[in-house]
């Protein structure tokens, strides 16, 4: 049985009497005694035993905001804080200390006793310590754990990290912990609750360092992919969540629809001014501006693909088409304003530069079920003109990766075959070697493409006369 020393309103002095009650006036007013610190602080590690429902967790976890007694906890609160608890040498104190902090933090939502800067970092950070303790859900105190997530969710409570300078500095000990103890024991739930904490920070954040941009980036891109695929599908989630568009079963905050009708009725006024597609394309791009995390990307992507401003200390810099490539995949959505940037690397004066984003935007543009040539017409046209490329390497990428342009949008064929009619007669032997091999493999695959073209088969019968190129299998 848990018990609480009663201790005199006059003079402060234990008078012998031993009750179990619910933590009230009388211990609070022990605790703002500076002479009996020492002696309160154990009567409250008493206190906290999680053995009885009488104890102060349970006091705290029962409190509503609604509650006009909650008032005279504050002296308890900022006791709670105070090192002596923070630094307890108890996993198990610790533990409570921080569910018994969170409890306040809801409790006294949105003014928290705790004022002083240094001692909300503080907080914060041993709050961050004790959710590492989620990582194995068969630890015995993983429930109590849990209550901590589940709080500090419900709460936003790192929201109020947002006043703080350092505040990027405690969320990127939060994400990095988020991603580094989730895995295949936690249920939907505890994933779910991990993203009720982590999504705020970002969509409600008035800057996000590139710092947690690299955290949380790095987890969608080869090897941490295929490596780390809880961390993977936590941050998938989180981009998605974070990106404003609606999830399944739910409905979206800003009426997209309504707004792509307003759209139609001006394109109806308007026809033949602006084509229907462009105007679409235009009403996306202030959509996605309007988004969360659509901005902060774009500005990411601005700085490193316009200005060249690469951070060296930053993982993401070195992938970001792999970056580009995988979020088309997680949520096309929050490239609408990023993809057009790519027209300056398909123009770039480097050669490397260039390869990139050939590469890159060839296996976008070429993949089964892809619409971006439909969506981004300009960004494609410029695409199609680096088949005209002064390098030969960037010439012979295009090529090959025409026949799964032949295979998988018929769509697009017309401007494929044009652009193979020219290379053709390309004056390096392996530019025509490479236009060969596209159409012969596709007609491996898929014979009837070819056999439905004219141009194809003329294409090829013209180069059985090249000696050059003729000995292919």
């Amino acid at each position: 049985m848990i018990v609480y020393y009663k201790f005199s309103h006059l003079s402060g002095e234990f008078d012998g009497t031993i009750i179990v009650t619910p933590i009230s006036s009388w211990l609070l007013y022990s605790l703002n005694r500076d002479q009996r610190r020492q002696s309160s602080n154990t009567r409250l590690e008493l206190c906290l035993c999680p053995a009885d429902s009488g104890t102060l967790a349970h006091t705290l976890q029962a409190m509503g905001q609604d509650e006009g007694m909650y008032q005279q906890y504050i002296p308890l609160a900022l006791h709670l804080a105070e090192d002596h608890f923070l630094l307890h040498q108890s996993r198990d104190v610790q533990l409570l200390i921080a569910c018994c902090i969170a409890d306040v933090l809801r409790v006294y939502a949105p003014e928290a006793p705790y004022k002083d800067p240094e001692q909300v970092k503080t907080i914060f950070l041993f709050l961050i310590k004790q959710l590492s303790g989620l990582k194995d859900p068969k630890d015995p105190a993983f429930k109590r754990y849990f209550y901590l997530l589940e709080n500090l969710a419900y709460v936003k409570s790192f929201n109020m990290c947002f006043e703080l300078e350092d505040c990027q500095e405690i969320f990127c000990a939060l994400f990095s912990l988020m991603f580094k103890i989730v895995n295949d024991e936690h249920s939907g739930k505890v994933k779910s609750f991990m993203l009720d904490v982590l999504c705020p920070l970002i969509t409600e954040a008035d800057v996000v360092s590139n710092e947690l941009l690299d955290i949380i980036l790095m987890n969608i891109v080869e090897p941490n992919k295929s490596q780390r695929k809880n961390a993977y599908l936590l941050a998938k989630e989180l981009v998605v969540k974070c990106s404003g568009l609606p999830q399944p079963g739910q409905k979206a905050d800003m009426k997209y629809g309504e707004c792509i009708k307003g759209v139609m009725k001006y394109w109806e006024c308007i026809k033949g001014v602006m084509k229907y597609g462009e105007c679409i394309k235009g009403v996306n791009e202030i959509w996605g501006m309007y988004q969360g995390c659509h901005g902060t990307v774009r500005q990411f992507f601005n700085h490193v693909l316009i200005l060249g401003k690469e951070d060296k200390a930053l993982g993401i810099c070195g992938k970001v088409y792999d970056l580009i490539y995988e979020l088309n995949h997680i949520c096309p959505s929050v490239l609408l304003s990023v993809l057009p940037q790519l027209e300056v690397k398909l123009k770039s004066s480097q050669d490397q530069e260039r390869l990139g984003a050939v590469a890159l935007l060839a296996r976008m543009f070429s993949e089964k079920d892809s619409h971006l040539a439909l969506h981004h017409q300009q960004l494609w046209r410029a695409f199609l003109g680096r088949f005209n490329d002064i390098t030969v390497a960037i010439r012979i990428k295009c090529v090959q990766y025409s026949m799964h342009f032949l295979l998988n949008h018929p769509e697009l064929r017309k401007d494929i075959t044009e652009t193979l009619k020219l290379r053709q007669h390309d004056g390096e032997e392996n530019v025509r070697y490479e236009v060969v091999m596209a159409i012969v493999t596709t007609a491996r695959r898929d014979f009837e493409v070819v056999s439905d073209s004219e141009d194809l088969l003329e294409f090829v019968k013209e180069r059985t006369l090249d000696k050059k190129v003729c000995n292919f299998e």
